[in-house]
């Protein structure tokens, strides 16, 4: 997806009703994909303050043409309309090919040879219901809504069994697993150390990176060193801010 800088949007100049209604005006009304992308992300970052923009928000990530738009007004959405928004949301995952991810079952092989992982693919909607089931609710959202925008660097999957996504670093092949702290299935692993993010920041560069786009740059990350040697999972991140917990090989 493409970037923008927030340095187009002049965000500090606005004069708040008028400003709206000019965003509103392009974003409801111009037959320019970009002009209409980059206003909506201008809009993400005003203060509607009473002004109500869950109907133009709903049009749009139901019925826009351009993808990014789609997935920009969803995010926008769930930001700012959580409660409100949360079943036209799960609607929206089961039914919008923007968040067509492949799904994998690791019980349905006794190996999986993860350089394959790329050109696997089981777009089976009973597996999406299970996904949208076992996310909406937790702070898993986050990384479906925001899977676009690390796809650069990262595949995604979606394992059914473990309910949790996968994430495949393109560059290194290093796999991460994706729980919700509520449902972590490898909760009493033992632990041989623990240690802050920052002191091992180049090794974690990359897992980083994802988590800075599907969560913020604010986090307060603790790395530990586990040991299990079925799965070969090495360490795993806990953040208290989210209720995530990242496992990786």
């Amino acid at each position: 997806m493409e970037e923008f800088s927030t340095n187009e949007f002049n965000i500090n100049n606005l004069e708040k009703k008028k400003d709206l209604e000019e965003l509103l005006q392009i974003i409801q009304y111009s037959d320019n994909d970009r002009a209409r992308l980059v206003n909506l992300i201008k809009l993400s970052k005003f203060d509607f303050g009473k002004y109500d923009v869950f109907s133009v928000l709903k049009h749009l990530a139901l019925s826009d043409v351009n993808s990014n738009v789609r997935s920009e007004a969803v995010k926008i959405l769930y930001a700012r309309y959580p409660e409100e928004s949360a079943e036209l949301i799960k609607y929206i995952l089961l039914h919008d090919s923007n968040y067509n991810i492949p799904f994998i079952d690791l019980t349905e092989r006794e190996r999986y040879n993860f350089n394959d992982l790329i050109d696997i693919s089981m777009d089976r909607q009973i597996n999406k219901e299970k996904m949208v089931k076992g996310i909406v609710g937790t702070d898993l959202i986050h990384v479906i809504l925001k899977w676009k925008d690390f796809t650069d660097r990262f595949k995604l999957f979606y394992e059914v069994n473990l309910n949790c996504f996968i994430a495949l670093d393109r560059d290194t092949q290093l796999l991460y697993y994706i729980f919700s702290s509520k449902y972590d299935p490898f909760l009493y692993f033992k632990l041989i150390k623990s240690i802050p993010v920052s002191q091992i920041q180049k090794k974690c560069e990359p897992l980083i990176y994802f988590y800075e786009k599907c969560f913020g740059d604010r986090f307060n990350l603790r790395f530990s060193m586990i040991y299990d040697n079925d799965l070969d999972i090495k360490g795993k991140i806990n953040d208290e801010a989210f209720d995530i917990t990242i496992y990786f090989t």
